[in-house]
């Protein structure tokens, strides 16, 4: 694209703006923009009052000014709202010159420029005004019928061309760039007015892209009248601020959520045309939200619903748990059971896997085929440790002996009084069982006591 000046003039004008007195105002909605701004804010503001909304409107358009230069200057629009504190609404007009400079130059279409510089203007505005809310609405019909002036300037302009042909290169160029750029962005709006001044006028099938705006209500080939202006600002406060406001809400939506696990919250806002949530820093837009939670306790998520020039919030609240299961407690073995586990496993090497008597203890009697035996502690299912006494002392019948065992036919009771259980050579591994079995239950292993001879 070949690079434009800016007029002398046009910095002149700019530089005025900036240097605009610094006090503070009082009004809700900023005008800013070229020269529709520049000439239409008194209607605006005439327009408000007619409606019956108490707001004061603050100008700041200067004419020939395109968005090209406006994006080449950042902060001249946040600028402007940054005068006005109580600022709510701004009232964009821009993009018109740029069809004007870009056909002149040969360059055509300026669709692309004018998509990339109003975007440009409005992320410098809402780096600083984030809250800001924005209405557009192009322009409406020209007309480069009315004079031979006019004639002569549309053939500079764009050539040899009929009304239809400009007619649709506003409708492309501008008004579909900014409708485009307004959808993306809950905070902005696009009102349509193509057509409002020949409905005024009379002209049928309005909008009618093969007719110009009445020359009635034109001063000129692109700027409306006073009564033009206050016609489309009545037009445009009816649409925008003359919307019934939307009501926030989140009907049935989950008050319990759990870590890591998806949540969807779904609106029921009512009148709402757009939706947004936040969660902590981050935004969404849409009549759902799905987001995965990550940190356990109390979730504020904002909900706001959105209508051309009005919004309405809610605060709903989502308590997050850890609803993961318990980890299992590792099994270790007990400190004071480890020198008898240590004990055991020295004597059970020894002794073929029997652990032997503690030295001084009697030991059992023993016939000459087995010698010396010691009696081994064992563990019941239930987790008691058992005494074991010599094979030999087992009487054969065993109904008997449950009836008077005395002390040669019982087995000796451990500390806490449990019967113990037969092993010796029946059993010449359960040295290396209790040692298993005692460090699985985390059970110190008891000795066993001697049994009466």
């Amino acid at each position: 694209m070949t690079r434009r000046s800016t007029p002398p003039i046009v910095l002149v004008l700019l530089l005025s703006l900036l240097a605009a007195p610094s006090a503070a105002t009082a009004a809700e909605i900023v005008v800013f923009g070229d020269s529709w701004a520049e000439g239409a804010a008194d209607e605006l503001q005439a327009a408000v009052r007619a409606a019956g909304l108490d707001l004061e409107v603050a100008g700041y358009g200067v004419g020939g000014t395109t968005a090209e230069v406006w994006a080449a200057m950042p902060a001249a629009l946040p600028d402007a709202v940054a005068l006005n504190p109580d600022a709510r609404w701004l009232w964009l007009s821009i993009g018109g010159n740029d069809i004007f400079a870009s056909h002149a130059a040969g360059e055509g279409s300026a669709a692309d420029g004018n998509d990339r510089n109003i975007r440009a203007m409005l992320a410098a505005l809402h780096d600083r005004h984030p809250d800001l809310r924005v209405v557009m609405m192009a322009y409406d019909f020209p007309n480069f019928e009315q004079s031979q002036a006019c004639i002569a300037n549309a053939i500079v302009y764009f050539g040899p061309v009929t009304t239809p042909v400009v007619n649709q290169i506003f409708l492309d160029e501008v008004g579909a760039v900014q409708a485009r750029i307004a959808e993306e962005d809950a905070r902005l709006s696009f009102v349509e007015v193509w057509g409002t001044l020949q409905a005024a006028g009379g002209v049928p099938g309005a909008p009618n892209l093969l007719r110009p705006s009445p020359s009635r209500t034109m001063a000129d080939c692109i700027h409306p009248t006073g009564e033009g202006y206050r016609i489309l600002h009545d037009r445009l406060v009816a649409a925008y601020w003359g919307a019934a406001p939307p009501i926030a809400a989140c009907g049935g939506c989950a008050t319990q959520a759990c870590r890591g696990e998806p949540v969807t919250l779904t609106s029921t806002s009512a009148g709402a045309s757009d939706t947004t949530w936040r969660v902590g820093e981050r935004a969404a837009t849409g009549d759902a939200l799905t987001w995965t939670p990550t940190e356990v306790g109390r979730v504020e998520v904002q909900l706001t619903a959105h209508r051309m020039a009005w919004t309405d919030a809610i605060t709903h609240a989502v308590e997050v748990a850890d609803c993961s299961a318990p980890e299992r407690e590792d099994v270790g073995i007990p400190e004071d059971a480890s020198a008898d586990v240590g004990d055991l496993a020295d004597a059970a090497e020894d002794t073929g896997g029997r652990a032997d008597a503690p030295e001084g203890d009697a030991a059992p009697a023993r016939d000459s085929a087995g010698g010396d035996d010691a009696a081994a502690a064992d563990i019941g299912a239930d987790g008691s440790a058992f005494d074991s006494a010599a094979p030999g002392d087992v009487a054969p019948d065993s109904a008997s002996n449950d009836a008077d065992r005395g002390a040669s036919a019982s087995g000796a009771r451990g500390d806490d009084g449990c019967a113990v259980a037969l092993g010796g050579d029946r059993a010449p591994s359960g040295g290396w069982l209790v040692l298993v079995v005692g460090l699985l239950l985390k059970t110190p292993v008891r000795r066993a006591s001697p049994a009466a001879p």
